[in-house]
């Protein structure tokens, strides 16, 4: 079988950061996994899957399936591929620019805290009335960082004015715009905003630089929906905080900073603004919002706003999320918020914290939303999509049930937001190994697509090669195969032949012929994956990585070991330089390249090696229990 996977582990492949495959020549590891996609794919895949147009919430067919094996197990280990973003000054990390759908944020937020709601800043005179926006005055040292709350109404404006531009990433908008406006005083943009615009913050926004303000103001649009509500107080920290250079800061930033965990405290509640490839969650200063968050006001002082619903990027980061790995622009950051939270409790319990916390609250806002209709449905998705990501399948299959339910009624059986709820309710049943009740779900979403988007349309396609997977599952491969087939040529007619979407057919192809005896057809259309990917992504990208690893999978099942040996070394090698010496990625082709060495026989002791290595990587990303950490120990022998 195709994988460097450990046997009886469930290796969920993501659209194009998905897995390697499982081996096909040894029974005891498990079957391989195919690509799912469908909409935005947060589905499993093999390969460099495009992503179909989003809409409101991705994933199309339900995220990642569960292996190809007898008997059905919902998935477990998915792949995190990739760095994790640009970096920034300060606080917020930068994020991918993002934003389709927005999620609504639920009903008005009760008070969080016991302290008595900060004092409301009088009301606006009307936007005919407001004077530029920023005047030259001076600056008001005295205004400590808790209350340096603006209105989001400023931000708006300064967009519709031309002052900044919406296209503009967060980083750009305090390059080109808080900098140079505050250059004379060297302080924080509060200081030279008109007062009509501040005032005591409401809301904390937790965000990072590389959004796109525009993306980032349609997220909190989706929470402040009327027009009165945009003159909700927000804090923000290109507006509380200096953005002036270290340098010129002296001792300025570090009170800033220590001033951080009070803001939070001192809000109602914390909008954490996730992006759809969750770069927020590997960035060490959105982590330590969302834990003060949580120290001072539980779940339910935790709104998450988010773009899309995106199940693939949310598990693969939950499935190797550790507050130790985060990032920062500033390593003394780092240092002193990791310093914090090891004297206060430790790492390994913060990363479990971290995580309930963030599906709690979004099961906490589905429960006690007033919102009805395609908002109380978009809320569900995000609820549910967040129970997947963390494995809690049954909780999110009746938000998914009621969320379709809901769309059914307001908007109607063939609208694409109806479809696609259908298809979200069909990879929730799959992850749970239910394939036949799954199947046909996903038939019923399909022909919802055909009629509405037409047969060659991408989120079509998807969902095509979504049911083929289910098929393949039940071990039906000559019938999975004819879907693959048919997906295969329609992108290569409409995309290309070396598009990501088609080099991902390929390789579902592949695992499918393999699954089959059919080596050597396989390895033919492993190699055009991988000679596609090369020309396209570069040989250095993480898809292009995992392609070489497959093919060495498929040319090792052969028996041709040396051959495959030097693949996988060569994807050793690729993955250690482009995700790092510990990850789970990495791991696994350890895993891979030790089981060949083993195979070839007289280096039982580098074998063994290898195999210990990436036992030490599956037990600190999954845990030392983990089936993956366990099988890994048992092949390395006595310690």
């Amino acid at each position: 079988m195709l994988s460097d996977e450990a046997p009886k582990t469930q290796v969920n492949v993501t659209e194009g950061e998905g897995a390697d495959q499982p081996s096909l020549s040894d029974a005891s590891k498990p079957p391989q996994v195919k690509e799912m996609e469908g909409e935005a794919g947060d589905q499993p895949s093999l390969s460099e899957t495009p992503k179909p147009p989003q809409v409101n919430v991705t994933e199309g067919g339900g995220a990642e399936q569960p292996m190809l094996c007898d008997a059905p197990k919902p998935p477990q280990v998915k792949e995190l591929e990739g760095e994790a973003g640009d970096q920034h000054m300060l606080c917020e990390t930068p994020k991918p620019p993002q934003v389709n759908e927005t999620e609504g944020g639920g009903a008005e937020q009760p008070m969080l805290c016991d302290d008595p709601k900060p004092p409301q800043v009088k009301e606006m005179e009307g936007e005919a009335a407001v004077q530029p926006l920023l005047i030259n005055k001076d600056p008001n040292p005295a205004v400590k960082v808790t209350e340096r709350g603006v209105r989001l109404r400023f931000f708006l404006q300064l967009v519709e004015q031309g002052d900044v531009d919406g296209e503009w990433t967060i980083q750009e908008v305090v390059e080109r715009y808080v900098r140079p406006k505050t250059a004379a005083t060297k302080g924080c943009l509060f200081d030279v905003i008109p007062e009509t615009y501040t005032g005591f913050p409401r809301f904390f926004v937790s965000h990072t630089w590389s959004r796109r303000l525009k993306d980032l103001l349609a997220l909190l649009l989706s929470r402040f929906v009327e027009k009165e509500d945009h003159d909700t107080l927000l804090w923000l920290d290109i507006v509380a905080i200096n953005q002036h250079p270290y340098g010129d800061k002296g001792c300025l930033l570090q009170d800033d900073v220590a001033s951080l965990a009070s803001v939070v405290q001192a809000t109602e509640q914390t909008l954490f603004c996730l992006d759809e490839q969750c770069v927020v969650l590997t960035r060490i200063w959105c982590l330590y919002e969302v834990w003060q968050t949580f120290l001072a006001k539980g779940v339910s002082g935790l709104m998450i706003l988010m773009p899309n619903v995106n199940v693939k990027e949310l598990t693969k980061v939950f499935d190797t999320f550790d507050v130790m790995q985060a990032q920062a622009t500033q390593a003394d950051d780092k240092e002193r918020i990791l310093q914090q939270i090891t004297d206060t409790m430790g790492s390994t319990e913060v990363n479990l914290q971290l995580k309930a916390a963030l599906v709690s609250s979004a099961k906490y806002e589905a429960k006690h939303t007033i919102k009805t209709g395609a908002e109380l449905s978009v809320i569900l998705d995000k609820g549910g999509g967040l129970c997947r990501a963390m494995g809690q399948y049954t909780e999110a299959e009746p938000m998914y049930q009621q969320a379709l339910e809901g769309r059914k009624h307001v908007l109607g059986a063939d609208h694409p937001d109806t479809i696609r709820s259908v298809e979200l309710l069909a990879g929730c049943i799959s992850d749970q190994g239910r394939y036949q009740e799954a199947e046909p779900v996903y038939r019923q979403a399909l022909e919802g697509k055909k009629r509405v988007l037409g047969a060659d349309h991408p989120a079509t396609l998807g969902c095509v090669c979504n049911l083929a997977v289910c098929i393949d599952y039940q071990g039906r491969y000559q019938e999975a195969e004819a879907l693959y087939q048919h997906v295969l040529e329609r992108r290569k007619h409409v995309s290309g032949a070396d598009h990501p979407g088609t080099t991902a057919s390929m390789e579902n192809m592949a695992i499918c012929i393999s699954c089959q005896g059919r080596y050597e057809e396989a390895e033919t259309l492993f190699q055009q994956a991988l000679e596609g990917k090369k020309r396209v992504l570069g040989a250095d990208h993480p898809g292009t990585i995992r392609s070489d690893s497959n093919l060495g999978n498929c040319i090792s099942d052969q028996g041709r070991y040396q051959e495959a040996e030097a693949l996988y070394q060569q994807a050793l090698e690729g993955r250690k330089r482009v995700l790092g010496a510990d990850h789970p990625d990495t791991g696994n082709t350890m895993y891979s390249l030790a089981e060949c060495i083993e195979k070839q026989g007289q280096r039982s002791e580098e074998a063994q090696a290898l195999f210990m290595l990436a036992a030490e990587i599956y037990s600190h990303a999954y845990g030392p229990e983990h089936d993956k950490t366990t099988d890994a120990l048992s092949r390395a022998g006595p310690v």
